[in-house]
Order: C-alpha cells, then structure tokens, then sequence
C-alpha cells in the first residue's frame, strides 16, 4: 500500500472526546480511478495509528438507509434514545416474514438466508434479532457431524440500546443448538469487533478489502457477487464474452468503489 496517499489526515467529521471520526464517502469522488483500492484501509490504520475510532459511511447507505445509519451512530456515540436490559426481555423463535421485516427495519444489510432466526422481545415488543445460517462439515475434521454455524446478522431496534441483548440471544443458541463452532464476519468500516470480543469470539483474520459495482446514475451499490462474468450475458444491456468482467462492467456505466475488508471471528466450544 502506498504511505503517501496522505498527506495530512483530515475527518469528515471529528468527536475529539470520544475520539471517533467520521467520513461521507461520495461513491462518485470514492470510485475506482478516483481513489486507490487501498484508500479507505489506509485510512482506517491511520486513524487506528492515532486510537481514532473512523466510521467510513458510503453515499448510498445515507441516501437509502439514514434512519438504520444515524441510529447506529448513537450507539457508537452512546447516546440511544433509550436502553432496555436484556434481563427484562425473553428469547422466542421467529419466522421468516417477522425476520425479514426487523431486518430490513433495522440492519444495514437488510435480509439474509438463514435457518435460525431468534427473536428478543420486551412487553411483547421485538428489539432485537439474531440469525445463524446452516452448519456445515468443517473441512479436515475427523468428525462427520461437528456442527459449524455462522452467526449471519445481529440488530436491534433503530435508536435502542438492548443492554445484554446479544448475549442473551447467543446464549439460547448455545443452550439449545449445541454449536461446536460458530464464526461470524464485521465489516472494518463500521466495527471494531468489540461485541464479538464481549461475545467471546477470538479474532481470526482479515480480509482484503472487496469491491461493489454501483451504477452512476443510480447511486447505488450492489455486491460483486451479482455480477460474476457467466451472469453478466444475462444482467446487461451490452455483453461481450471477449471482455472481463469489469469492462464489461464498465461500458454498461457501471464503476466499481472498494471498501475496507472484514474481520472474521471464531468461537469454538471442544
């Protein structure tokens, strides 16, 4: 990675008291050819450098999510609307439509696949929702049942503070699916890891920071998974098989903007 990609460090936004920065990243300014792939990690091990906590929020988020992201920064900043003590709530299953609902409410990732979906809820309320996806055989294990699972999303209700709300949640899993190993990921731009680390998760590693494709017009990102190259024939307007996936991309109007990478956290149970 380049070191001089700046020359002074300068915050969108900066709480010197809780030394937490925040930056708007324009997807336009921020797009590949505007900003090295390595722009938005650098900076974060810069501010990292300084104990700076940087939360890097992309355009569409803003645009499209506000409420789940402004919520989310009072929790960073500690100053919900109001708290709720886990102690106070219960743990019940919820189905696919409750799920999906709370989460497209409140998670900035909206909806996932998963197989179990709890529910936490206070006075008959839902606050806060935690999936995990399917198990799976872990690769080399001697045992042909060891049961792995993904903890896919974890959200409270916008502008709540769930005191314990996570660990309770997780508890219950615990109890009743007997995991020998549950992983999860945070996303570098919004995360430090520290609910994982309160959760008992060990870190694992990090990732290279991923790319997202948006559309100029729309302003609005989607995965690089929607569009591998034996997909693009049928998603674009203009398609040449001679081309790579990103000039085909590119001549559809389509740019590509790159984030900060994932953390991957392990919890084991042997």
């Amino acid at each position: 990675m380049n070191n001089n990609l700046f020359d002074k460090i300068e915050y969108d936004i900066f709480i010197k008291e809780k030394k937490i920065a925040i930056e708007y990243n324009g997807l336009y300014w921020h797009k590949e050819g505007k900003k090295d792939k390595f722009y938005h990690l650098k900076k974060l091990q810069l501010a990292q450098q300084e104990n700076i906590r940087l939360i890097q929020i992309f355009e569409d988020e803003y645009i499209f999510k506000k409420e789940i992201v402004v919520s989310r920064l009072k929790s960073l900043l500690g100053t919900p609307d109001r708290r709720i003590y886990a102690r106070k709530c219960s743990v019940k299953e919820i189905n696919s439509k409750e799920k999906d609902s709370f989460l497209n409410k409140n998670h900035i990732q909206g909806t996932d696949k998963s197989k179990v979906k709890l529910g936490l809820f206070f006075e008959n309320e839902l606050v806060s929702v935690m999936t995990f996806g399917h198990p799976r055989l872990a690769l080399g294990s001697k045992k042909n049942n060891r049961q792995i699972w993904e903890l896919v999303r974890f959200a409270s209700t916008l502008n709540t503070q769930v005191v314990g709300g996570a660990g309770k949640l997780l508890k219950y899993f615990e109890r009743n699916y007997k995991p020998d190993e549950i992983f999860s990921y945070s996303d570098k731009r919004w995360s430090d890891g520290g609910l994982y680390k309160a959760l008992g998760f060990e870190y694992s590693h990090t990732s290279r920071p991923n790319y997202w494709y948006f559309d100029e017009k729309e302003m609005k990102r989607y995965h690089r998974f929607n569009f591998r190259k034996d997909v693009l024939n049928e998603k674009l307007e203009f398609f040449d098989p001679k081309l790579t996936e990103i000039e085909n991309m590119m001549i559809n109007g389509y740019s590509r903007i790159w984030d900060c990478g994932n953390d991957k956290w392990i919890k084991k149970y042997e």
